[in-house]
């Protein structure tokens, strides 16, 4: 979303002003706008030369790099341009997953084999009853009768509102599906999630669903049995298991890894951006659905995307990813490759042999009676 360093040189030397975003030459700093205001209070300073708020005559304003797009005043395009800063200069790194989460997700990987290798049929075959099935958990604040909603991505300005919550981003986003998010509950995961939570009651998580309040009950029941007997064991043979949780969700949190969508209420066409930590929120039963996003972030089947602009830096957790799998076809190069390489390396290995056979026959035909500077001659 950052139009790259030559062409802000350009751009600037084009309409004659520093593209230094505190420089008193910016673009930010033009008529009616003003660097002395800025210069009284720059935390409280939000004049823009090119906003109809500020300026009557807008249309008239010094041409910031946003408005060379010509995009359209949507509802995403003023959140994204008041919550993270102008387009073309939003910077996106990607955030790996603490090493502490990584830790906690490795520890529980090696206890689970553990208890698997051990013998235990009770514990596997509880394990197997745990069903795998969709969920569709939305934060509560989030559900509300008078909103319209346009997903989570912000590259997606010209985003089709709809009456229900949509997915978030992802690098291969199209920008026109609309789909509700969801996720797989599976028994791994399950068990991660209530291994990280310590929660029993299932009913007060799976109410934060919107379709499959029912389904997600069913699958916690079942892994209900089944966390009681690996916390308790977990506990009797690694007592730093809440350290490595409490290390993995601080960090989480102070990383604000994020999810958010782009919203309008009804009732006064105002812009909303809803926003919510997967873990260290205020509503505490989000944990639960927080820890199955960062289960799946640790494994790669999804990512977290900085998004650094002028106004404001959000980390966003995008959908989970397919995994994209390639199998080699027969005529593919990939594997007829591989069979001519052998064929032809046989083919020489034969052909060398035979004639190293007949080299051999001829000394032994004229006994040996062979001139030994002749080997060094071309």
């Amino acid at each position: 979303m950052y139009f790259g360093l030559w062409n802000d040189l350009e751009f600037a030397a084009m309409n004659y002003y520093s593209f230094l975003l505190n420089d008193p030459n910016n673009q930010r700093f033009t008529a009616p706008c003003s660097y002395a205001d800025y210069i009284l209070d720059p935390a409280n300073y939000m004049c823009d030369p090119c906003d109809p708020t500020w300026n009557p005559d807008w249309t008239m304003c010094s041409v910031n790099h946003e408005m060379v797009l010509g995009l359209p005043a949507t509802a995403v395009f003023e959140l994204v341009h008041t919550n993270i800063g102008p387009l073309k200069s939003i910077d996106l790194y990607y955030v790996r997953p603490p090493l502490s989460l990584i830790k906690m997700f490795s520890t529980f990987q090696d206890r689970l084999s553990q208890f698997v290798l051990s013998g235990d049929t009770s514990f596997v075959a509880s394990l197997a009853t745990i069903p795998n099935t969709r969920i569709d958990p939305v934060p509560p604040s989030w559900n509300q009768s008078e909103y319209v909603y346009s997903g989570g991505d912000p590259t997606c300005i010209r985003s089709t509102m709809t009456n229900f919550v949509q997915t978030s981003f992802a690098f291969d986003t199209s920008c026109i599906s609309s789909d509700t998010p969801t996720i797989l509950l599976t028994r791994c995961s399950a068990l991660f999630a209530l291994w990280a939570t310590s929660q029993t009651n299932s009913s007060i998580d799976c109410n934060l669903c919107l379709t499959t309040t029912e389904y997600c009950i069913l699958v916690l029941n079942v892994t209900t049995h089944v966390i009681s007997k690996f916390s308790q064991d977990f506990q009797t043979k690694n007592t730093l298991s809440n350290i490595a949780i409490y290390e993995a969700y601080k960090i989480i949190a102070d990383l604000g890894v994020s999810m958010i969508r782009f919203a309008v209420s009804l009732d006064d066409s105002s812009s909303i951006l809803l926003r919510r930590q997967i873990l260290g929120s205020t509503v505490q039963e989000w944990d639960f659905f927080g820890w199955l996003y960062a289960y799946e972030w640790v494994q790669g089947y999804r990512e977290v995307v900085s998004f650094e602009g002028d106004a404001g830096v959000i980390s966003i957790i995008s959908d989970k990813y397919d995994p994209f799998i390639t199998q080699a076809q027969e005529l593919e190069v990939p594997r007829s490759a591989c069979v001519i390489l052998w064929t032809v390396t046989i083919f020489t290995s034969v052909v060398f042999g035979f004639v190293g056979a007949l080299v051999v026959g001829f000394i032994l035909l004229v006994r040996i009676r062979v001139v030994g500077r002749n080997f060094f001659q071309l």
